[in-house]
């Protein structure tokens, strides 16, 4: 429930009680003394409302956290190892002391959080270190942290043989509150609701979890056995057996599944779909906005949730600076199998320059 009114909401209202309250015609438009006035009150109101809602939505927030037991998720810095390395076998020790930082070609630190030395008769060691910034910004992909900030004595190369993982940003109110929401189904034990909120609240230590779950047992589908329940979990880049091990751990630890219910976890494939468009718009720097516009309508898409064109074209015609998108593939819209997902593939944009037809 939200308390919050504009100043044009406040204004109109106001506006209105008046004339029908009245029946005095006053004028409506911008700088009559009238409506002046009325405006002004209605930014006080604006004001108050958004205090006003923003204690609400923060007093919701702190009880359901309370009852639920839950503390806030604080940013987290990514972890991984860095390997020092040298061309030709060491001839002596070399150390690596703490604190030695490396960094991706974007300028993302690392730091190692132990002294380490490279022996003699080696090619490299390795060193555990940790992201200088928290936050998902210090993920990142193998062999992607390949620059020395500082000369070390003996050493020629570094990198990192495993991702960094496992940053975190600070949990936003929105994520908040739909963890308090996925708190409460997990009270009905057994549900299905129930079932799926588990699942969203389960990441493995590296930080992988999934992103959408689908529950369905025989009376939705009545192709699923009796005494079974099927859940289709999604994660972008796929599921890993760890993460489906980890949910099934997760969910008798939670005593989610009920005597004598079989409860298999199945990764849900995905449908490729490539986009391919001319963009219309007085700038080049449009086409980044256009793509990223769609890979936000693909990544809203739910499982087994139609491809419709016209809502991608809505999609991509809002993005900031576009006058018009004409989509060439997909040509029309796609029927998404019940237990896939539709993700975005190829995006071949093409620019044109113009403005307002």
């Amino acid at each position: 429930m939200s308390v919050f009114k504009t100043q044009e909401e406040a204004t109109a209202t106001m506006l209105q009680y008046f004339i029908a309250a009245s029946g005095i015609e006053i004028d409506t438009e911008n700088g009559g003394i009238e409506k002046t006035l009325m405006q002004a009150v209605g930014f006080e109101i604006e004001q108050q409302s958004y205090e006003v809602d923003s204690a609400i939505r923060n007093a919701i927030t702190r009880i359901g956290a309370q009852l639920l037991g839950l503390e806030e998720e604080k940013e987290r810095a990514a972890l991984t190892t860095l390997r020092f390395g040298r061309s030709a076998l060491a001839d002596e020790g070399y150390l690596i002391p703490a604190g030695t930082t490396a960094s991706t070609p974007s300028g993302m630190s690392y730091e190692t959080t132990q002294e380490v030395i490279l022996p003699v008769g080696a090619l490299y060691v390795d060193a555990p270190a940790v992201a200088t910034l928290p936050g998902s910004a210090g993920n990142t992909a193998p062999d992607t942290i390949t620059l020395m900030n500082s000369l070390i004595l003996g050493i020629e190369t570094v990198t990192n043989p495993t991702p960094a993982e496992g940053g975190r940003d600070a949990e936003a109110e929105e994520e908040r509150l739909a963890k308090i929401s996925r708190g409460f189904a997990k009270l009905a034990r057994g549900t299905l609701q129930a079932i799926e909120a588990t699942a969203l609240d389960f990441s493995l230590p590296s930080g992988e979890r999934a992103t959408q779950v689908l529950a369905v047992d025989h009376f939705l589908d009545p192709d699923v056995p009796g005494f079974t329940v099927k859940l289709y979990v999604y994660r972008p880049g796929g599921v890993s057996e760890a993460l489906k091990t980890g949910i099934l751990q997760h969910m008798n630890a939670n005593q989610q599944r009920g005597a004598g219910i079989l409860l298999e976890v199945i990764a849900v494939p995905e449908v490729t779909v490539d986009l391919t468009a001319l963009v219309r718009a007085p700038s080049s720097s449009a086409l980044s906005m256009v793509e990223a516009a769609a890979r936000t309508f693909f990544d809203a898409h739910r499982v087994g949730e139609d491809f419709i064109l016209d809502r991608l074209i809505a999609a991509l015609g809002s993005a900031e600076g576009v006058y018009s998108v004409h989509v060439s593939s997909p040509s029309s819209n796609i029927t998404i199998p019940r237990y896939t997902k539709a993700v975005l593939g190829t995006v071949t944009l093409s620019y044109q320059s113009g403005g307002p037809a």
